[in-house]
């Protein structure tokens, strides 16, 4: 498998075999069970169910979508015996850092190796890093050069990869609240810019264009000048020898005449022009990176969302919040179940009491901003007004019991009209993420507490992420 281009990317991001969660039409080769015995069933439904949305719609996508399930993969291992906060949202937390070690290590010995390039320097790009800023340089680097498939010869302006920065970094920052470091003013940046006008569709590819162009044309995102010294700490493992315990000040005042002087015999990654506004990509670390694309982009993905993690420690589905998928994921088989629920039952709305009918809105009682899925037990029929009021918010803690019982209600139902088969398959998130056994969730008052118990800390923790909390129907 490994011999096949396709079989490297796997080989490399999943050492321990295939998850069959990935749903991509690139990855057909038989998993690889040996290493790490898991039900290979219940890994392909946690990643297919536990999260709305599929990143597969695009090249980039796609390998997220690999790196996501590796983690769902590791994590599942551990999944019954860590805490509420960690165990289903931290899957390169410090509690699973003996999969980091080895991941990483993995990683970095995998990159596809080349006679005439130093890919040992290329492995140690983001080591000794205290921002985001060298994740989010070459992952802007690598976007560019697919933009002009390649073709960037001539040169690249650093201005408009620290543009692409803040490009990449606006979706989790702006859209999801996600940290980049106590020490990272990538947020600040992204702070000074206008509010964009919400009727923009920003999570398709045409939507990431028009906030390329709304960034460009913001001055103070210039004032930050993230691409003053990041290309310089780039470059630093091509000249390991030289910068040796050098200060960063020793640094940037000598990687570029180091860069300029041994462009075509230690071959960096690229040089500067001489007002230091451009640099030249080597021709050939420019081959290598489009023979290589998949692997080299999968590997710097990697390193960016175990970075993020780091960062977000406790928050749901950090992995899911790094790229825009291009749409959101449709609700109709959730409206389906509902639907039938309420042809069996009354309901009425958690928030303003109403008597629901056919015509009600879906409410993520978490918002979808924050947990990033679409699983049933977040997901409640509701007023369209009390919906439009409450938006992004997080719901007063009254809400839950009422949201419980609603639940309670519906899964009796549900369990009468379906086959053990399906039963099971839709129970599984609710025993998987609010840590009850499927029996239980048959029980109103363990059901009850079970919702207390699970969303009370993370409710807690959107608070402390930014999201306006205690939002009660008036």
């Amino acid at each position: 498998m490994r011999n096949s281009p396709r079989g490297y990317v796997s080989a490399m991001l999943f050492p321990y075999g295939i998850p069959v969660c990935c749903e991509t039409s690139d990855i057909t080769d038989t998993i690889d069970d040996t290493k790490n015995p898991v039900d290979q069933s219940s890994i392909g439904f946690s990643f297919l169910n536990s999260y709305g949305f599929r990143l597969t719609t695009t090249p980039l996508g796609r390998t997220m979508a690999r790196i996501v399930a590796l983690c769902d993969n590791r994590n599942n291992l551990k999944h019954h015996s860590a805490s509420v906060t960690c165990s289903s949202t931290c899957f390169w937390g410090r509690r699973n850092s003996r999969f980091c070690k080895s991941d990483h290590t993995t990683m970095t010995q995998q990159l596809p190796q080349s006679d005439q390039l130093d890919i040992s320097a290329l492995s140690r790009l983001f080591r000794n890093k205290t921002n985001s800023y060298k994740y989010l340089f070459f992952i802007s680097l690598i976007t560019l050069m697919k933009h002009r498939n390649f073709e960037v010869e001539d040169c690249i302006l650093l201005d408009d990869i620290e543009i692409e920065m803040l490009v990449t970094a606006w979706y989790p920052h702006v859209y999801f609240k996600l940290s980049f470091g106590t020490q990272d003013r990538i947020a600040s940046a992204l702070q000074s810019v206008p509010p964009i006008d919400k009727k923009q569709r920003l999570l398709s590819s045409a939507g990431r264009d028009r906030l390329r162009n709304h960034l460009a044309s913001t001055d103070e995102v210039h004032d930050y000048r993230f691409t003053r010294y990041v290309p310089n700490r780039i470059l630093r493992p091509f000249f390991e020898t030289e910068m040796y315990r050098e200060t960063d000040h020793v640094v940037d005042r000598e990687i570029p005449r180091l860069a300029a002087e041994h462009f075509y015999d230690r071959r960096p990654l690229f040089r500067f022009d001489n007002s230091r506004k451009r640099i030249f990509l080597h021709p050939y670390w420019i081959e290598y990176l489009k023979q290589h694309q998949a692997i080299i982009e999968g590997w710097a993905l990697w390193h960016w969302a175990d970075y993020m993690q780091g960062c977000n420690p406790g928050i749901p589905a950090v992995t899911r919040k790094l790229f825009p998928p291009d749409k959101r994921e449709s609700l109709r088989k959730q409206r389906e179940f509902w639907k039938d629920v309420i042809g069996e039952t009354e309901i009425r709305c958690i928030y303003s009491g109403k008597k629901l009918s056919r015509v009600y809105d879906l409410d993520h009682f978490l918002p979808w901003r924050f947990v990033a899925h679409d699983q049933l037990w977040n997901l409640i029929p509701v007023d369209s007004r009390a919906n439009s009021s409450k938006s992004d918010q997080i719901p007063s803690e009254i809400y839950i019991d009422r949201l419980a019982e609603i639940q309670s209600d519906a899964l009796s139902i549900a369990r009468d009209s379906m086959s053990d088969a399906k039963w099971k398959r839709e129970v599984e998130p609710y025993s998987t993420d609010l840590y009850i056994k499927d029996v239980e969730t048959l029980d109103r008052e363990k059901l009850k507490s079970a919702y207390c118990r699970t969303l009370r800390p993370l409710m807690s923790i959107a608070e402390q992420q930014g999201f306006q909390s205690g939002w009660v129907y008036k």
